[in-house]
């Protein structure tokens, strides 16, 4: 990178992360290459990577440079709305810092916000770091044809602004290597009792939550420093030697998916009688919480949109990789602080609703997102798409398509309200889209998550962007 051979430091890298795959500044680094060879979305999953590293670790001030990239990187790809919730959480954790102020300035621009706003983020990132962002503040003047709120500080005219961005990002690699050298490793927490451990390294604390799949606790990961989230599987399974079985060789292929959209299952626990799970800790709230705090119960297009986007684009991944969600739904779609979009749940908590059908003829939860052949006992990819209609509709619309008594038989007749009737300003076009999400035989829907999307965004009039 240091003489301009982005290519060339791929191999390092690549050898530096193959022997420690927590090197959360090679990452970055490899995120740079990426970038400077125009390859987006390789270099979208290494930023991201790099920033969950630094603030499992409490590193904040490392994770708004990369939340800076990540927000350049994002509106590069025309992501305008993900560019700045990056922007703003970069602004957040390290308000000192010139980057996150720049990368919101461009994406309020591309927004179509007000002159002031953006004329008042490039001014801080100018006063911040005059070398680096001077021109660029005296380029967002010339192009309003006025300054709103100052004086400029003094440009730098005798720097090519190619220049310039290079010697942005060694600014950046130099602010990281010197951190990574004098930072100290986040201590445990203590409550003042005895502390569950797991494996010597997991240290389980309180119960968050109760699901399908059994208790949930957050823990703390003592060996990397970071929180967790570890899910302890229901005794009906445990009780069952064939379905647990089922279930371990499931978690085992979903452990296999890495990806930015995707929670990351760590590692499998087996302690006495009891099995764990455990999970990647993600901040935030799922869509469902979401739209119950939402007016009406809905989101706009424009908001539902790029969630959506994120969701299809985890999907297809695990689609290329043989593997089928088969419980996607709101609940299950979880939007970290910062607006980053990460699926749960992959295949297990619908292994588990089929396991305890088997062992205990119980059923747990809801059909409403299920594909009619999924009830029957067929699953296809396509019944993830089924359910990803069936999710858009709930969000553009306070409602679900299908429930009631006669669910399934509505299903197979694809008799549903349209969207639009319960929305007039989502138009008409819409609604084909959903009924062929929606449509009773698999053949019939949509190939592919990331054709769903496009024929979603393009009927919202949304700009349709490449799912990575």
């Amino acid at each position: 990178l240091g003489v301009g051979d982005p290519r060339g430091a791929l191999a390092p890298l690549d050898a530096a992360l193959g022997a420690d795959p927590l090197l959360s500044d090679a990452y970055m680094h490899r995120a740079l290459a990426w970038s400077a060879i125009g390859e987006l979305a390789k270099a979208l999953i290494d930023v991201t990577k790099a920033i969950e590293l630094w603030t499992a670790r409490g590193d904040g001030a490392l994770a708004a440079d990369g939340l800076a990239l990540r927000a350049q990187l994002r509106g590069r790809g025309g992501d305008r709305a993900g560019a700045l919730a990056d922007a703003d959480r970069a602004v957040g954790l390290a308000p000192e810092k010139a980057g996150g102020y720049a990368e919101r300035a461009k994406a309020l621009e591309a927004l179509g916000e007000k002159a002031e706003k953006v004329l008042a983020d490039f001014k801080r990132a100018a006063e911040l770091d005059p070398a680096n962002y001077s021109a660029s503040y005296q380029d967002a003047i010339a192009r309003y044809g006025k300054d709103d709120i100052g004086a400029a500080p003094p440009a730098a005219p005798w720097l090519d602004r190619t220049i310039l961005g290079a010697a942005a990002f060694f600014v950046l690699l130099a602010g990281l290597v010197g951190w990574l050298l004098v930072r100290k490793p986040a201590a445990a927490p203590t409550t003042g009792r005895q502390v569950r451990r797991l494996d010597s390294q997991y240290d389980l604390g309180e119960v968050i939550g109760e699901g399908g799949m059994g208790a949930v606790y957050k823990g703390f990961d003592r060996t990397l420093k970071r929180p967790v989230a570890v899910k302890r599987l229901r005794s009906e399974l445990q009780n069952n030697p064939r379905e647990r079985e089922r279930f371990l060789k499931e978690a085992e292929m979903v452990a296999s998916l890495h990806h930015p959209h995707i929670v990351d299952i760590y590692t499998i626990i087996q302690d006495g009688e009891q099995t764990y799970l455990v999970f990647e800790f993600v901040q935030g709230k799922t869509v469902h919480d979401l739209l119950n705090e939402s007016p009406g119960r809905r989101l706009t297009p424009a908001r539902a949109l790029p969630l959506l986007k994120q969701a299809c684009d985890a999907v297809d991944h695990a689609h290329s990789r043989h593997v089928i969600h088969r419980d996607l739904k709101p609940s299950n779609v979880m939007i970290a602080d910062g607006g980053w979009v990460k699926v749960m749940d992959f295949g297990i908590a619908r292994q588990v609703k089929d396991s305890l059908l088997v062992t205990t003829n119980t059923i747990v939860g809801t059909p409403t997102y299920m594909a009619p052949e999924q009830a029957m006992g067929q699953v296809v990819k396509e019944s993830d798409v089924y359910a990803l209609g069936a999710t858009l509709y709930e969000m553009l619309t306070g409602a679900v398509p299908f429930r009631g008594s006669g669910e399934l038989q509505d299903k197979l007749d694809a008799r549903f309200v349209a969207a639009s009737v319960l929305v007039p300003d989502l138009g008409q076009a819409i609604d084909a889209v959903l009924r062929k999400a929606l449509d009773p035989r698999p053949e019939a829907r949509y190939r592919s998550a990331e054709a769903f999307y496009r024929a979603a965004a393009e009927a919202l009039n949304g700009r349709v962007t490449p799912v990575a």
